[in-house]
């Protein structure tokens, strides 16, 4: 089984890794939590032809009664345990994301052979499950604890999430990361087994079959074919997130390239975004 702790289609890599396991044979199941329609959508149409199964551990998107009052509630407490972690530093699941405590609970009826998780509120998930004798696999697909720009981590559990981070990367029977660089820190860092490296990419293979059946569907926004494409993928754009230093180096580039930014971003960082973009580049990204 495979925990996120979000919609399936802001999950790149768990659908990746669900489709490898699938097809090396496993029974599948991914777990999920539904908060909002247009996702949802999104998520099913992912869903079509695929050899392994989703189930939302929560689905609060506010169509009806329950799902109403649902969503006030799992808010609240989510206010609640940040008030509670700034003013006295208690700590709470609450704090790492929506549902801990029900994806908690779908996974112990579950029993799977072996659960991976994902996300900052899969890590707490996944320390329970080892503490009861479960099978875990963790997925780092970020360095939760490092990630945050240092305004930001004031009012997150850094210390606590470093610990889970600590714990899982050390027991767990499954570890990875997207990069190598992330693996050779996280190993000197938590002084542990180095985590193996799986990087966020599509095989060649299949943009090629897609475009022998749809070419424009595998073109997108390209406007030049002869120009190199640089993909960058991000649930949210903005600070904090390596932006800047892509940015300020195209200018270095002795080719040219185009940049396509696929992501959320914020009106109020649509300004900022554009300040950043170096004089020649605006018709590339």
């Amino acid at each position: 089984m495979i925990l996120l702790g979000g919609h399936l289609c802001n999950g790149p890599r768990p659908c990746k890794e669900a489709d490898a396991l699938a097809a090396a044979g496993h029974d599948v199941t991914v777990g999920g939590i539904w908060f909002d329609q247009r996702f949802v959508e999104r998520d099913q149409q992912l869903l079509t032809d695929k050899a392994w199964r989703f189930q939302p551990v929560l689905d609060f998107r506010g169509l009806t009664r329950m799902q109403q009052w649902q969503r006030w509630q799992i808010r609240l407490q989510a206010k609640v345990a940040r008030i509670l972690f700034l003013r006295h530093g208690i700590r709470s699941p609450h704090l790492l994301g929506y549902g801990a405590k029900a994806m908690l609970r779908f996974a112990q009826a579950f029993r799977a052979d072996l659960t991976i998780v994902h996300s900052e509120v899969g890590l707490w998930v996944g320390g329970c499950l080892q503490a009861q004798g479960d099978r875990v696999g963790v997925d780092f697909e970020d360095w939760f604890s490092e990630d945050l720009l240092p305004e930001a981590k004031a009012s997150r559990p850094i210390d606590w999430i470093k610990s889970l981070e600590m714990q899982l990367a050390n027991h767990c029977h499954y570890c990875l990361v997207p990069s190598e660089a992330m693996a050779s820190a996280m190993a000197a860092t938590y002084d542990c087994p180095r985590p193996t490296v799986i990087y966020n990419a599509f095989p060649v293979t299949n943009a090629e079959m897609e475009m022998a059946v749809d070419p424009d569907r595998v073109y997108h926004d390209r406007q030049n074919l002869d120009l190199p494409a640089l993909h960058w993928f991000s649930q949210t754009i903005g600070p904090g997130r390596g932006l800047e230093t892509l940015l300020q180096a195209l200018p270095h580039l002795q080719s040219a390239v185009e940049i396509h930014l696929r992501g959320n971003c914020p009106t109020v960082y649509q300004d900022w975004l554009r300040s950043l973009v170096p004089d020649g580049w605006q018709e590339r990204i």
